[in-house]
């Protein structure tokens, strides 16, 4: 492990202190990104947040009304596509928010990156219903103008025709919205024949999408006779014109089409599997009757990515498809596969969520009963430990404080795993990964935990509990590196609950060990089982709490404990 202790040519720490030196202050473009990444403004992170409104994103209004608009748009699209926000409702307000409250430019580029930011029509769906929320609001736009049907129409018409015709059938309502809702608003003339046979399809089923045709090229606006021949002769020489390969993938689209709507409206399953096999149908192309045959989850398994895998174990299990070595065998070779957990971009903390849920045999909510095959149980646990190869360290001075009391053997809030569980996880994470990390245990104060990276998760847990233990103070770690002359970019605590802080507030312990080290540290307090609580200065950017927890929390205090957030 680095030392993180100073050399004589670092600062020395002082004692004299000014207090409030040093902060982070957070401009509107500042508290724009931490509203993507979070879902608020403030310096907390709830998994169950409120839904996102106006009142949320203060920020972005006022960046909208200076005239910064494009720059949000930019922002939301960078986040979007680099994966960075934790959960999507919120960055999909915020475009809403820009197309309803932005000007003609910006509304222009909303619509340019729409098919970037909405990967698919859950996506796209939400959209809308977000925008639809907010044209009651002072100065929004009103319904559907040219730019939306236009922009929306973009959605659709430049997508291939193929993967368009797998998310209508996947996904076909969210949000109170379906596709023929959409395309009956946005009026839009199809791109090719493939498209014009999913638009068929939405419109009327399999029947209309047979006998679909191209409108390459709309007419133009013009009346009676004259625009008949028109769109006669414009779709006549689009058919001469159209190579091979356009027809070959209407004949795709045709044939996927009819394949979906074959398979919901199927009873038989070995027709079912041979409809799955031939067209990569996935389970939502499934009819529920027949969600409990063994035959069509083996057929699914295929194909199914890494998450959905995941996801679907349990019910996999339940159904007794893995009765059958073979693909008890093919599921402990995938996630045994490095290649796969790296491209699936899967957590450690996700991978243990997997693995205690399928242990216990039943889920927290339904009624879903199963018996865990030990290979299953035994492979999963393999992929926690090495999911940790992939996790992307944040490269900074590091000190953890862990909370070891009793209290952390109850569930944490929404969760199948106790809270020591949870933050001994992430501490694992953080050990196997960053190369300046250290250590500590809340103890009468603060005490090194004597872990090594090689530790099992179970001999963590067995380690902690047998410590003794006092109160959680969270100004402690600050004061304590203060006082030994660290140099500590980050420190975060963990604990279940709300904390003690009888002394010096963990604000003003910050800036004293901010402005006597010269290190700009932040502060994360990660207190899973809290309902209601902040230790955060609000004003200071440098300071999160983490209220509760959910398989977005390691993304979320990477991206803050890096700078990015």
């Amino acid at each position: 492990m680095t030392s993180l202790v100073m050399s004589e040519t670092d600062v020395v720490l002082g004692t004299d202190v000014v207090l409030g030196a040093g902060k982070f202050i957070l401009d509107d473009l500042s508290r724009l990104r931490r509203f993507l990444v979070l879902g608020a403004e403030t310096a907390i992170y709830r998994p169950r947040n409120e839904p996102a409104g106006l009142g949320n994103a203060l920020a972005l209004q006022r960046l909208l009304s200076a005239g910064r608009g494009i720059e949000c748009v930019s922002l939301i699209t960078e986040y979007s596509s680099e994966g960075r926000c934790a959960k999507v409702d919120q960055l999909l307000f915020a475009l809403a928010m820009c197309a309803r409250f932005g000007d003609a430019a910006v509304r222009a580029k909303v619509y340019e990156a729409l098919p970037k930011i909405c990967g698919t029509p859950t996506m796209l769906f939400s959209f809308l219903e977000f925008s639809k929320a907010l044209h009651t609001e002072p100065g929004s736009g009103k319904g559907w103008g040219r730019m939306q049907r236009r922009g929306v129409a973009f959605w659709y018409n430049g997508q291939d025709p193929l993967r368009l015709a797998q998310g209508i059938t996947k996904y076909r309502n969210r949000k109170g919205w379906t596709h023929k809702d959409v395309l009956r608003l946005c009026h839009v003339s199809p791109k090719s024949a493939a498209h014009n046979a999913c638009y068929h399809h939405v419109a009327g089923g399999l029947a209309k999408a047979a006998g679909s045709v191209a409108v390459d090229v709309p007419a133009r606006k013009v009346k009676g006779a004259r625009k008949v021949v028109l769109a006669a002769a414009a779709s006549a020489a689009s058919a001469e014109a159209a190579p091979v390969a356009a027809d070959e993938k209407l004949a795709a689209v045709k044939a996927y089409l009819a394949a979906t709507d074959a398979a919901l409206a199927c009873r038989d399953e070995a027709a079912l599997v041979s409809l799955i096999q031939a067209h990569r149908l996935v389970r939502e192309h499934c009819p529920t009757e027949l969600l409990g045959s063994v035959l069509v989850w083996k057929a699914l398994l295929q194909d199914m990515p890494m998450m959905a895998m995941l996801r679907n174990l349990n019910k996999m299990t339940s159904v007794g498809l893995f009765a059958d070595e073979a693909m008890v065998q093919l599921v402990v070779g995938r996630l045994g596969d490095e290649a796969a957990l790296q491209r699936a971009r899967i957590h450690p903390f996700n991978v243990l969520l997997a693995l205690r849920t399928y242990a216990m045999g039943h889920g927290d909510k339904g009624s879903l009963q199963w018996t865990p095959v030990p290979a299953l149980t035994a492979a999963l646990d393999s992929a926690f430990y090495l999911s940790f190869k992939f996790v992307v360290p944040t490269g900074k001075r590091l000190l953890l404080c862990l909370d070891v009391s009793g209290s952390m053997d109850s569930k944490s809030m929404g969760s199948v795993l106790s809270s020591r569980e949870a933050c001994s996880a992430l501490v694992m994470a953080s050990m196997r990964t960053e190369p300046q990390c250290q250590v500590m245990a809340f103890h009468q104060e603060l005490v090194p935990l004597a872990l090594t990276k090689d530790m099992s998760l179970d001999a963590v847990l067995e380690y902690t509990r047998g410590m003794p233990f006092g109160a959680t103070d969270c100004s402690l770690p600050m004061e304590w590196a203060y006082e030994r002359g660290l140099l500590i970019d980050a420190f975060v605590v963990f604990t279940d609950c709300e904390t003690n802080c009888n002394r010096l507030p963990p604000a003003m312990a910050l800036q004293k060990y901010r402005t006597g080290s010269g290190v700009d540290a932040r502060l994360v307090v990660v207190a899973t089982s809290a309902t209601e609580f902040t230790l955060a200065d609000p004003a200071d950017g440098g300071m999160l709490d983490v209220a509760g927890m959910d398989s977005s929390m390691p993304q979320i205090i990477s991206e803050f404990i890096r700078g990015d957030l």
